[in-house]
């Protein structure tokens, strides 16, 4: 390994052998850090090491390395690895005076005083909405969702962990390591300092001197009056729907703090330390729930309205029970996303407990396929983000087809067990068709089902869904036999909602071609610049709010607004001959919440021969085209990947990075 790569290296493979090292003296198993080292990127392979061990070798400055220990009768021996210099580089105090900056193992991206000042607010609405323990300490390990959630993700400011990213905000956070019960590991956690969590100076004298301290069990105890509930509840009602939830409405609360505040509700001043305690307050309006991170580390507390489920569900009745060996069909009626029959709002990892290595061991037994995004060492190459959509989006449109199947078995030795199943529409090396089987979770209430395993019917576990299920399930269906979704006519015309495009969407198109198409005082907004939001993500406050006022400006001025008309005509033009070359450039897209079928077709804006958006664009009974808004490629390809793999020369996920999207629909 090149010298200057393993110095590179070097504090990413330290924080990783750390998390397992819990004192001077401890050995850590280097099997057991295969997963870390696989989380985090760093695969052996990828350096040309056939093993963690030999590529652990190439550290040796750092790291002390025992091989050959017995681990019993029959058994290979171990090896393990330990951290030199423990208690020096513990000391944070000792590390920076003697350690030279070169080899600074716990050195990271230094945040700017713009960049603190900018995420403080968004820390403390994520630390207000989580769950913890009762001194108000929160496991490290249920916060990287929640963060993520709120437009923070460490590793896109340069951190490779989250412990290091929290560091930078001392005067806010506190910070604190615990040996895990086996003594073999340390968890990390942070809470928010004690004056973060007191009220205002202006109130000082009246509600502060009986407020608790956080983390009490006095502090949710603050209830508001039925004139204040009558007064706040069209507030809160606003602000819950403004905030981004899931398919099913439930929202983060790490979400909700920013669009409380934008109604005009600061929950601290009318005297609650967190965000949940003042919630409870709306039983009658919200619904609230904890659920554990994936990790299970940790719990998350989420809130939704509970008038949507009023709406929906009048009048409905609950299914009566499947026949013995009797598959069938429904879920028509409303069902609460957790029940046995998922409703048109159910999301299939909440219907059903899908562990993460069963995603892996399915795409691993389908058709040879990309399901990540970037590079094949990409941070979330392994979590398999398009596939995860893919089954997700799949799931919504089987329901809305009613091709979920149920089934019970009679016989006495399995009585009660209950089994439902799905085609995927994936298949495995044969072409044959992979199926998800589920059974009843018989071990905790929710979610009803959990996933048997993804099989071929009449194979190893298949042979169960072949024994209930006939017919089997049948594949999700979006054409409907209409030609017109698969394929552009370039004989009929297109018509294009322009102001739409370019006003509402207009972070959506390529840096390069805003700083060539508008004049540079427009581009700067209140002393923000258009480079310095651009990389943020797209669901961040500050990025969102830079391009809704761009927006604006741009519609009203006139001469821009046309200028870039005329250029995104003149992509839309290209396109066209590029569509009347070849009928495979127009890629078919499936909507999920509207159940719409369209079509996608590159745009080319910053050069001609990169393609930046996709135009989606949708066929009129008239027997024209109506262009309705740009898509980023991430989301045009998630989209796409719904009814086939695109066979597509410009569509591909190797050649896409993604940001996040602002919206998942328009």
């Amino acid at each position: 390994m090149h010298p200057e790569e393993r110095e590179k290296l070097a504090p990413h493979v330290w924080n990783i052998i750390r998390e397992r090292q819990a004192s001077p003296d401890n050995m850590v198993d280097i099997a057991t850090l295969s997963p870390l080292f696989a989380e985090a990127g760093l695969r052996h392979t990828d350096y040309g090491f056939e093993t963690l061990r030999d590529f652990l070798s190439e550290f040796r400055e750092y790291l002390t390395m025992v091989d050959g220990i017995s681990a019993g009768a029959g058994l290979p021996a171990k090896s393990y690895v330990q951290l030199k210099n423990f208690e020096k580089l513990e000391n944070a105090e000792v590390q920076k005076a003697d350690v030279p900056k070169d080899k600074e193992l716990f050195a990271g991206p230094e945040l700017s005083a713009a960049e603190k000042s900018d995420l403080e607010e968004k820390l403390r609405e994520v630390f207000a909405a989580v769950v913890s323990d009762e001194a108000g300490w929160v496991n490290l390990a249920g916060l990287g969702a929640p963060l993520k959630e709120n437009g923070v993700d460490a590793k896109q400011l340069g951190f490779q962990k989250i412990m290091p990213f929290l560091e930078q905000f001392p005067e806010l956070l506190e910070l604190k390591r615990e040996p895990s019960p086996s003594g073999k590991a340390w968890v990390a956690y942070a809470r928010l300092r004690a004056a973060e969590t007191a009220l205002p100076a202006g109130l000082a004298g009246c509600a502060q001197a009986t407020v608790p301290a956080l983390g009490s069990d006095e502090s949710s105890q603050a209830e508001l009056s039925a004139e204040e509930k009558t007064e706040l509840s069209p507030k809160v009602c606003s602000a819950v729907r403004a905030a981004i939830s899931n398919e099913e409405g439930w929202v983060n609360l790490a979400g909700i703090g920013e669009a409380l505040k934008g109604n005009g509700i600061d929950v601290k001043l009318l005297g609650f330390q967190k965000i949940l305690p003042f919630l409870e307050q709306f039983p009658e309006l919200l619904e609230l729930k904890h659920e554990p991170t994936a990790s299970g580390k940790a719990w998350v507390a989420y809130a939704r309205l509970r008038e949507n489920e009023r709406r929906e569900g009048d009048g409905k009745a609950e299914k009566a029970a499947a026949k013995p060996y009797a598959p069938r069909q429904g879920m028509s009626e409303y069902r609460t996303p957790e029940s046995k029959f998922p409703s048109k709002d159910s999301w299939l990892f909440h219907w059903s407990r899908i562990p993460n290595l069963k995603i892996k061991e399915l795409a691993e037994k389908a058709l040879a396929e990309k399901w990540y995004y970037g590079a094949a060492n990409a941070a979330d190459a392994e979590n398999y983000p398009i596939l995860k959509n893919y089954l997700a989006y799949t799931f919504k449109r089987l329901v809305f087809e009613d091709k979920i199947l149920y089934g019970d078995v009679a016989d006495a030795e399995h009585a009660g067990e209950e089994y439902a199943a799905f085609n995927t529409g994936l298949v495995d090396q044969k072409y044959e068709y992979i199926y998800a089987l589920f059974k009843k979770n018989t071990m905790s209430p929710q979610p009803y089902w959990y996933l048997l395993d993804f099989v071929v019917a009449g194979e190893q576990s298949g042979k169960t869904l072949a024994r209930l299920f006939y017919p089997l399930p049948k594949r999700a269906d979006y054409f409907e036999n209409q030609f017109r979704n698969m394929v552009y006519d370039t004989s009929t015309q297109l018509l294009c909602d322009y102001t739409h495009i370019i006003v509402e969407r207009i972070g959506r198109f390529p840096l390069r071609f805003l700083q060539e198409n508008c004049p540079p005082n427009m581009l700067e907004i209140d002393g923000v610049k258009l480079e310095e939001v651009y990389p943020k993500h797209a669901k961040d406050s500050e990025r969102k709010h830079y391009f809704e006022q761009l927006g604006e400006r741009i519609r009203n001025t006139p001469m821009v607004l046309n200028n870039l008309k005329n250029r995104l005509e003149a992509a839309i033009h290209l396109t066209l001959k590029r569509v009347e070359w070849n009928y495979k450039t127009a890629i078919p897209v499936y909507f999920p919440t509207r159940n719409l079928c369209s079509l996608l077709l590159p745009l080319c804006l910053s050069e001609e021969s990169q393609v930046d958006l996709a135009l989606v664009v949708e066929p009129l009974q008239s027997g024209a085209y109506q262009g309705q808004t740009v898509l980023p490629l991430d989301l045009a390809y998630n989209n796409s990947r719904l009814l086939t793999r695109p066979d597509s020369d410009w569509l591909r996920p190797d050649s896409i990075q993604s940001n996040g999207s602002d919206d998942e629909e328009e």
